[in-house]
């Protein structure tokens, strides 16, 4: 194990590095290192990687015009939506089940509700902290990272609990809401939240 975490500091940053000579962001080297030396080769993305870089790239404009890294964010979370379900199916028939149909189903389901619920509750705090303004209420930004958290945490809950009833993506809400705060607020409201964030 600690020759491959080795390797993949090692490579990681060189394939970076090679990157940066080619004017490429050096995340695309470290992307490439992380899937082909990953246990699972072609098969692992991680949110926790990939949603800040791509924040990051957003915030510099490259590729925003073709919107490229907000693709790259919905993929991810669509693909990690389809490993847990795919992987709860498979779960249940090699413990003697059966495969549901609607399982499947409700993959796009659980996407888009999820981008509903996440674009609806990010316009509501975005107009929650306009308004607060508008009437003189001071607001730190601290005290907004806070909200966002808790509606962060409280997206990913609502999913738990609406289990077997209606499938919604908690992670897919999560990231919508915060493309609708960072869309709706001014640049730099956003720019001093994630200041806060960071």
């Amino acid at each position: 194990m600690l020759a491959s975490l080795s390797l993949i500091f090692i490579v990681g940053l060189a394939m970076g590095a090679i990157c940066q000579k080619l004017k490429l962001p050096r995340i695309i080297g470290i992307l490439v290192t992380g899937i082909v030396l990953g246990p699972y080769v072609l098969d692992a993305v991680s949110p926790a990687v990939v949603v800040p870089r791509m924040v990051t790239l957003m915030e510099k404009k490259y590729g925003t015009e073709k919107a490229i890294p907000q693709m790259i964010m919905a993929g991810v979370s669509c693909d990690d939506i389809f490993v847990i379900v795919l992987f709860t199916t498979f779960l249940s028939i090699a413990q003697g089940g059966h495969a549901n149909v609607l399982d499947f189903v409700n993959i796009p389901v659980s996407i888009v509700l999820g981008i509903i619920l996440g674009a609806v509750t990010g316009y509501g705090l975005y107009l929650f902290f306009e308004m607060t303004y508008a009437r003189k209420h001071c607001v730190r930004n601290s005290i907004k990272v806070i909200i966002v958290l808790g509606f962060s945490f409280l997206l990913v809950s609502v999913e738990g609990w609406l289990e077997g009833k209606i499938s919604l993506s908690g992670l897919l809400a999560v990231v919508a809401m915060a493309c609708v705060i960072k869309m709706k607020s001014p640049v730099f409201v956003s720019k001093r939240l994630l200041e806060k964030e960071n």
